[in-house]
């Protein structure tokens, strides 16, 4: 079974599918290095739920991100597919999730009408506040349940998949809106928040 799964990890999904990984990653390095040298640049801004000053020296403390407490409920989700000529249009998937701390807990429909389950981290590479609307860019990582072969070709060897995509989000007032990429998707949802 190890070794099915192994050598099935060459076939990372088609070309589309590694361009947009590939993109992912060169815009993290990007995010990562641009809030190191606007923390050099630019002591004065402060970020009020910014994470201890040791994560704003240059290294891996950026990359990793920081901490933000983002209370909040997800009630709507919808996803979408741009490589996925089968599921052309946004659709909308029955789910609620619940964000504490720095935590996620989710189940949805997926796209392939199976019920999927996450449970995932939440850091953030930029945050800031603009009067009644705060904003951030970073990243979720964690491991997710629901999918098959139809998604990538290894996952039938292992019941739970890892992910990791780009984050951005807004809370206007009490309502949360998000955008993740990860992988082959996008989803957008929309919550109410805790604060």
């Amino acid at each position: 079974m190890a070794s099915r799964f192994f050598s099935r990890i060459g076939g990372f999904g088609s070309s589309a599918s590694r361009c947009g990984f590939a993109w992912t990653v060169v815009f993290l390095a990007v995010m990562g290095a641009t809030n190191v040298l606007t923390a050099q640049n630019h002591p004065e801004v402060k970020v009020s739920r910014s994470a201890p000053d040791s994560m704003h020296s240059f290294g891996w403390g950026s990359l990793a991100g920081k901490k933000v407490s983002r209370p909040h409920v997800k009630l709507g989700l919808w996803a979408l597919h741009p490589f996925e000529p089968q599921f052309p249009e946004l659709d909308w998937v029955s789910g609620f999730g619940l964000k504490a701390d720095q935590w996620l807990i989710a189940t949805f429909v997926n796209s392939y009408d199976q019920r999927a389950f996450v449970a995932a981290l939440e850091r953030y590479w930029w945050v800031e506040e603009l009067g009644r609307i705060d904003a951030g860019v970073g990243y979720r990582a964690g491991l997710i349940t629901g999918y098959g072969e139809e998604l990538i070709g290894w996952a039938d060897t292992i019941p739970v998949l890892p992910f990791i995509g780009l984050l951005l989000w807004a809370d206007v007032g009490p309502v949360s809106i998000d955008g993740f990429y990860a992988y082959r998707g996008i989803t957008l949802e929309t919550g109410l928040t805790f604060r």
